[in-house]
């Protein structure tokens, strides 16, 4: 099954990506989409270690600024799940509340998981699901 078929099934709503690369040819489309994703590969771990820190220091500050950065990365990609768990860990670190964090965090490094996987394979199709 190629990654076009599993488009309903998968993480990301890749809609969010053609947006960025439809006025762009195609060469250029999948440079900007190669240094985006590269980019979000390698700093989405660093991210959710920083979370999983300020979870175990029970540091609000920390877990609201780590969450927000892997929020407004996450959203630029369409991974709107990793998006979403990301907002209620910031929300939680805005209100200073950090019981209950441990759960979502351990939703959101599976869902990350996923996304990691789905941006490998789309870039091991060359983006074809996404630049006609």
């Amino acid at each position: 099954m190629s990654f076009g078929d599993k488009e309903n099934l998968i993480r990301l709503n890749l809609k969010f990506m053609r947006d960025i690369v439809e006025d762009l040819e195609p060469a250029d489309a999948v440079n900007l989409l190669e240094q985006l994703i590269s980019i979000y590969l390698r700093e989405t771990p660093k991210k959710l270690d920083a979370i999983q820190e300020a979870i175990e220091q029970e540091d609000a500050k920390a877990l609201r600024s780590s969450a927000h950065s892997l929020k407004s990365s996450s959203a630029m990609l369409g991974a709107v799940t990793v998006t979403e768990l990301s907002w209620k860990l910031e929300s939680l670190g805005q209100s200073g509340e950090v019981a209950g964090v441990r759960e979502i965090y351990g939703i959101l490094e599976k869902e990350c998981e996923q996304v990691y996987q789905q941006l490998c394979t789309l870039q091991t199709e060359q983006f074809s699901v996404l630049i006609g």
